[in-house]
């Protein structure tokens, strides 16, 4: 599920799923270069995505969701859109 809002100074873009999250112990490594759990995986994904949003003057955050999946945020400043 995507969904985009619009928030005080910029847009929020919400990117959720319903597997079974991210565990704990990773959550400070899934933008790190390389890093993968999936079989065949590269770990460049995430990485690449947030040099893309850091570029654009915003951020991006992983969370897991109370009833399952993770979340992924990612903040852009309102200037430029």
């Amino acid at each position: 599920l995507i969904s985009v809002e619009k928030t005080t100074g910029g847009i929020l873009i919400q990117m959720k799923d319903s597997g079974p999250g991210i565990d704990p112990q990773d959550m400070e490594k899934v933008f790190e270069p390389y890093f993968s759990k999936r079989p065949g995986g590269t770990g460049l994904g995430l990485t690449l995505s947030r040099r893309i949003v850091e570029a654009h003057g915003g951020s991006i955050s992983a969370r897991n969701l109370e009833q399952g999946g993770a979340c992924f945020d990612i903040s852009l400043p309102e200037e430029g859109y």
